[in-house]
């Protein structure tokens, strides 16, 4: 599994900054660099920082590469790679079951296919011409000869605090959403989500909702403890809602496997800290501390 890529066509290199974008790579910390061709492609592709796996798997004119974390529920990474790769070279679609957050990358016979996950929580951002694309925003911008504010986008962002669909702060890059499987005119590149059927529940009272969210989410931390297994886990902890859930989860399924919390510490230490530390302690769980800038030091 891999940590970044950069995919860009082969007759489209001479309009894009390729020195650029590889030096942002650079820049995030991405050091492992794979060059691969594939028909009208060239695929610049990166290994994951702190886990070190074989960044493809293969068979004849078949090649598949993950960016993100990509696991079949209950399966290990290794486990999942080749149960993945078997099964798409059986019935030349992927499995159910996968989780995680990814960009599954497969090659065959000079076309590339790109699958990335349903909740669209992996980003993808593709340049408007479809000449470039990345998981990498940045590397994006770096390599674009051209960039043009959007200002809808920008009001949008400051009026909400976030951008909905693919739009981003620059005209030239979108960001590739689940709404829309894109296909170039040639049918050189593929990219789309896999289609989940969405089922709206319906409950009697609060403790039945209540009951079915629990089950899902015990379905998923039970799905992923060969992943934490063997690469331990570590949470973020403020004290809030959101994490102390994740605290709660992780003690009732991890509770034999290696996990630590953290928390950042700061000039002058507020609640989140405090209380990330305080919980902790009084579970007896491994606390970590991140140093942080403070505002007024910036």
């Amino acid at each position: 599994m891999g940590g970044a890529f950069l995919l860009i066509r082969k007759n489209h290199s001479d309009s894009f900054r390729v020195d650029n974008a590889l030096q942002s790579f650079k820049n995030l910390g991405f050091s492992n660099k794979h060059e691969y061709s594939f028909g009208s492609w060239k695929l610049f592709y990166y290994d994951k920082q702190l886990i070190k796996k074989e960044i493809k798997n293969s068979d004849e004119n078949i090649n598949i590469f993950i960016t993100g974390t990509c696991i079949i529920h209950g399966l290990s990474v290794d486990e999942s790679m080749a149960a993945i790769t078997d099964h798409y070279i059986k019935h030349k679609e992927l499995p159910n079951s996968l989780i995680g957050n990814y960009c599954i990358i497969i090659c065959q016979n000079d076309k590339i296919y790109l699958h990335h996950d349903p909740e669209n929580i992996y980003n993808i951002f593709l340049a408007k011409d479809f000449s470039v694309i990345s998981s990498s925003f940045l590397a994006l911008c770096d390599g674009m000869t051209k960039l043009t504010i959007n200002r809808d986008a920008i009001i949008e962002n400051l009026c909400t605090g976030s951008l909905i669909g693919e739009d981003t702060i620059f005209s030239e890059i979108n960001r590739v959403t689940n709404n829309v499987d894109v296909v170039l005119p040639e049918k050189s590149l593929l990219l789309f989500s896999k289609k989940e059927k969405f089922v709206i529940p319906h409950f009697h009272n609060k403790k039945e909702s209540l009951s079915a969210q629990i089950d899902i989410l015990d379905w998923y931390f039970a799905g992923i403890k060969a992943l934490v297994k063997e690469f331990g886990l570590d949470s973020g902890l403020t004290g809030g809602f959101d994490s102390r859930l994740l605290m709660a989860l992780i003690k009732r399924h991890f509770s034999d496997v290696s996990h630590q919390f953290h928390s950042h510490k700061r000039k002058v230490n507020g609640a989140e800290y405090l209380i990330a530390k305080h919980l902790c302690t009084i579970t007896n769980s491994s606390f970590v501390e991140e140093e942080s800038l403070d505002i007024s030091d910036m």
